[in-house]
């Protein structure tokens, strides 16, 4: 399993890096785009000299499809500029009105919106665009790979968009011997299939574990990977047995990093069990791992487990504590949604403390920003609370207002 997965790794890698091919299409299924997709937030974190920009939504009709990546970039751009005032940093130029037009042709908006990016590289060279659509379902499979063959040429033709851009696009799986010839066959494209399912990888594992020659690192990192498949089965016990081993290991060598993962992978088994008191345990040690080793992402995911849990056990105050750091790491990390999700959780926790008004400003900080990134279905849930919580601090006229904005959201009309 370890080799398939260095393997996609490294052409990921290598693809970002050359400079003869500008598409990569990965053909794979839809259960495999979440892993896909961290292994591009990795490579992403190992460099930091490339910008990243990743696109996951459903695609039913392309056109729409555009539409919804062109508000993802308008949520990007607002956080990057809420980040640039609150340090002082000269804020980016504002996006041209052109992407959001959804009369303009998908490609002509897409080509447009890499122009704006390129432009917004710093000019010391050696630094690139990865645009990455990766559709969590594909529906309009013809109008994804139509918007492709008017993006890339037929011949080894450089277009002016293709310069310092990697564009890393997913397509349905096929049959990789009776495939018609078309785009994959142009000169400038990297075909990749990969295939992450759990019995192909259990299977790939399974195999190297039995191989006496695999070194024992790549074993051990074998045997995680089968844990957190476990995991995600419920088979609790057997995930337990394989995390013990592997925590046995990273402590031997003393890979703090590791450690930390392993710690919240056991954390995740416990929460499973709705074992919460063990759950926060293994967080903590997680969390306060993570730290030593600056491992950003791993400490943001425990800390926000940690409000969480915390919640689930009624220690309130201490969830809204976590909550609270998680929304300002949410900021640092680009993750609109869960600064979102953060500010909602510790209004909720506020208001189980009875703090009605400090869970009002949260639960409103939180529908602010789902008002401004569209962030429809996160907004209602918002207002939802919100709408519990108003007559308990007599806010009339608001709640008035309120049951306006319900209405309007769940007729399908969007935030005046």
């Amino acid at each position: 399993m370890e080799h398939v997965i260095e393997d996609f790794n490294r052409d990921l890698e290598t693809f970002v890096e050359q400079r003869q091919k500008y598409l990569m299409l990965i053909p794979c299924s839809d259960g495999d785009t979440v892993a896909v997709l961290r292994m591009l937030r990795g490579i992403e974190e190992a460099d930091p000299a490339d910008v990243f920009l990743s696109f996951a939504d459903a695609c039913n009709h392309i056109d729409a499809y555009i539409s919804v990546c062109m508000e993802r970039l308008r949520e990007e751009w607002s956080l990057a500029n809420q980040f640039a005032a609150e340090n002082e940093k000269e804020p980016l130029p504002p996006l041209p009105e052109a992407l959001f037009d959804g009369d303009l042709p998908a490609a002509d908006r897409l080509i447009r919106a890499f122009d704006y990016m390129r432009a917004q590289l710093p000019p010391d060279g050696g630094h690139r665009l990865v645009w990455v659509m990766f559709p969590t379902s594909i529906g309009d499979r013809g109008g994804l790979l139509n918007l492709l063959n008017q993006l890339v040429p037929d011949d080894k033709t450089v277009q002016p968009w293709m310069r310092q851009v990697r564009l890393i696009v997913r397509d349905v799986p096929y049959d990789m011997l009776n495939r018609r010839a078309g785009l994959c066959d142009y000169p400038r494209v990297w075909e990749r299939p990969v295939d992450l399912s759990p019995k192909a990888m259990a299977m790939a594992m399974k195999e190297s574990l039995a191989d006496e020659h695999c070194p024992t690192a790549d074993k051990v990192q074998m045997m995680l990977s089968l844990a957190i498949m476990d995991t995600g089965y419920n088979r609790c016990d057997d995930a337990l047995a394989k995390l013990d081993v592997c925590m046995g290991y990273y402590q031997s060598v003393d890979d703090k990093g590791m450690i930390s993962l392993v710690y919240s992978c056991q954390g995740d088994v416990y929460r499973r069990k709705s074992n919460w008191v063990e759950a926060r345990n293994h967080y903590e040690w997680s969390s306060v791992t993570a730290a030593e080793v600056e491992a950003k992402q791993q400490l943001y995911m425990s800390v926000r487990n940690l409000g969480e849990v915390n919640y689930k056990l009624k220690e309130y105050a201490l969830s809204e504590q976590y909550y609270d750091h998680t929304d300002q790491m949410a900021s640092h990390m680009l993750d609109p949604e869960g600064k979102a999700d953060a500010m909602m959780w510790r209004g909720l926790a506020q208001e189980k403390q009875g703090r009605h008004d400090a869970a009002c400003q949260s639960l409103e900080d939180a529908a602010t920003l789902c008002r401004s990134l569209e962030m429809n279905d996160a907004l209602v849930t918002n207002l939802g609370h919100l709408k519990r919580i108003y007559p308990k601090v007599g806010r009339d006229q608001q709640l008035d207002d309120l049951k306006r904005e319900l209405k309007q959201l769940k007729n399908g009309g969007g935030v005046a």
